[in-house]
């Protein structure tokens, strides 16, 4: 049985443990483009009609990928930073629960973060290496991961990174990045 991660091979093995003894860890590194640096990646932001300085959230809208607790902290950090801008992409459809990403829409209005808290759906794959690149950081909230695609991407572009302090994103160890507790919006 091949796993991602330490963390997923612990999970694993609390739960079969009669089967622990047959896991192996494989951990997986981003392979990027060679065409990620062909262009400059401001195009980006015309393309989306996006500002140019944003943080950038690539994660599909589900519920333990924590974009309520990024809301929640952007709608403190607005009062003093008007112009934070978050970006989103990411599948909306949570079979798990479905109404969560109408609730996310609820919330982000009720906070007044329409502008603030950008949600563009899905893109094309080759479309969030320029995403990243622009971002003046990427954005991984989430609760739980097995290993994070994200973090991998955004090591492999030498992006700094703020990111949930997980046991498996401490196992992922970004050399650029800022631990925050999942739970916390402060």
């Amino acid at each position: 049985i091949v796993l991602s991660s330490q963390d997923a091979a612990r999970d694993f093995a609390s739960f079969s443990p009669a089967q622990a003894h047959k896991a192996r860890v494989l951990p997986f590194v981003a392979q990027l483009p060679p065409e990620v640096y062909a262009d400059d990646p401001r195009w980006i932001c015309g393309h989306y009609h996006l500002p140019e300085r944003f943080v950038y959230l690539p994660d599909q809208f589900w519920q333990h990928k924590n974009h309520a607790l990024v809301v929640e902290a952007l709608s403190r950090l607005v009062a003093r930073r008007p112009d934070i801008t978050v970006v989103c992409t990411g599948n909306t459809n949570d079979t798990r629960a479905p109404l969560h990403f109408a609730e996310l829409l609820t919330q982000i209005a009720r906070l007044g973060l329409r502008d603030n808290f950008l949600l563009l759906g899905w893109v094309p794959h080759a479309h969030i290496f320029h995403l990243m690149r622009q971002a003046l950081a990427v954005l991984q909230p989430s609760y739980f991961e097995g290993w994070s695609t994200t973090v991998e991407e955004a090591k492999s572009l030498g992006k700094t990174i703020l990111i949930s302090d997980i046991p498996v994103h401490r196992e992922q160890n970004p050399p650029t990045a800022h631990f925050f507790d999942p739970h916390d919006p402060a």
